[in-house]
C-alpha cells in the first residue's frame, strides 16, 4: 500500500508541476480514491499483522488497535486534516466529504470529521 501510494503521489506531483492535472491540486485517484491516507492504512495493517505473526495470536494485537485509533483520531488526523484544509481549501473539503480518512468504504456519517472514517 505505502509504496504504491508513494509512486502514485510522485507521479501526480510531476504531472501537477507540468500543468497536466487539469488544475487539480489534490490527488483523488488510485488508492486515494478509496482512503485519504493510504500510508496510514498501510501502517496499521503492517503493525497489526507483524504483532500477530510475532505473538502467534490474534488476541495480543488487539491492544495496538486502540492505541492506533487514539493516535490517528486525536493527534495525527486532526493535524494533517487541518493542514490540508488550509493548503487546498474547497478542493480538499469536497474530497474529504466523500472519501473516508482511514477505513476504506466506511460510510457511517462521520466522513467530515477528523476520525478514522
Amino acid at each position: 500500500l505505502e509504496q504504491t501510494d508513494d509512486l502514485q503521489l510522485a507521479s501526480f506531483v510531476k504531472r501537477k508541476a507540468a500543468g497536466a492535472t487539469a488544475g487539480k491540486k489534490v490527488l483523488t485517484t488510485g488508492l486515494r480514491a478509496i482512503v485519504r491516507h493510504p500510508n496510514w492504512l498501510g501502517n496499521v495493517i503492517w503493525w497489526v499483522s507483524g504483532v500477530c505473526v510475532l505473538s502467534g495470536t490474534w488476541l495480543f494485537p488487539l491492544a495496538f488497535v486502540p492505541v492506533m485509533f487514539v493516535f490517528y483520531t486525536f493527534q495525527a488526523g486532526p493535524a494533517l486534516e487541518g493542514h490540508m484544509h488550509r493548503k487546498y481549501g474547497a478542493e480538499w473539503d469536497e474530497y474529504a466529504a466523500r472519501v473516508p480518512m482511514l477505513v476504506p468504504f466506511a460510510t457511517c456519517g462521520l466522513e467530515k470529521s477528523a476520525s478514522l472514517v
